[in-house]
């Protein structure tokens, strides 16, 4: 399971904060990222996320994400939004 959080702040305090949720919960976390969105040309860009409006049964989206090799770190479904 992914959470995803909008937190307001500088990005190093945004990063220690992403260390605390780490250290306090070892035993569940697969990892904390830290990120910030980006001007898509900028040298700071790395990595692009699509957000998609889910209809229907999500449980066959994740079944379908899994079949194409997602495991559930590498997106997040919240409601009817699907994050990649």
């Amino acid at each position: 399971m992914t959470s995803t959080w909008e937190v307001k702040g500088n990005f190093g305090d945004i990063i220690e904060l992403a260390a605390i949720v780490g250290a306090l919960s070892p035993e569940v976390q697969d990892a904390t990222i830290a990120a910030r969105e980006v001007e898509p040309k900028s040298n700071d860009h790395n990595a692009d996320m699509y957000t998609l409006e889910v209809e229907g049964d999500t449980n066959m989206i994740i079944k379908a994400l899994s079949e194409v090799g997602f495991d559930d770190s590498g997106y997040t479904l919240v409601g009817n939004k699907l994050y990649i």
